[in-house]
């Protein structure tokens, strides 16, 4: 669950350029907190694509020498956690958004309905901590907020 929190926490992916930058100055030895000050980043973000880089099998001198568009299909968002049981999530959240006005609207039953129709369901505090996240799903142009109906 944290692995895909990660991937939405880097939803706003930077500019190629800047991970550029980002390698740059890493390689030049700068701090990540350094890099983060000194961009006007977040040093969290930092640490999450340097981390990235260092995963990755490239070495962070081959990262600085490709073009823009390689460079940013290396840091794509993807992640193996979305998957249909991921998706079927979504869509259930999609059906309890559209209830959330109802009278006697409850999280505890929309769970054991949502528990009861799919095969392989997500806990009930992983379902709870689902609806606090922004949610994106590939493919779709809106975003879902659930937190609202706490």
């Amino acid at each position: 669950m944290l692995y895909r929190r990660f991937f939405l926490d880097m939803a706003n992916k930077l500019d190629p350029m800047d991970l550029k930058q980002i390698l740059s100055l890493h390689n030049e030895g700068l701090s990540n907190r350094q890099i983060g000050d000194l961009l006007s980043i977040s040093r969290n973000t930092v640490n999450n694509y340097i981390k990235l880089a260092k995963s990755s099998d490239y070495s962070i001198r081959e990262m600085l020498t490709m073009d823009p568009h390689q460079l940013g299909e290396l840091f794509t968002a993807h992640t193996t956690l979305i998957t249909n049981r991921y998706d079927e999530l979504m869509a259930w959240f999609d059906k309890v958004n559209q209830q959330r006005n109802h009278p006697g609207f409850t999280f505890m039953y929309h769970y054991q309905e949502y528990q009861g129709q799919v095969s392989n369901p997500y806990s009930y505090t992983q379902f709870m901590v689902e609806k606090t996240v922004k949610l994106t799903t590939p493919g779709r142009n809106k975003m879902t907020t659930l937190a609202s109906l706490n």
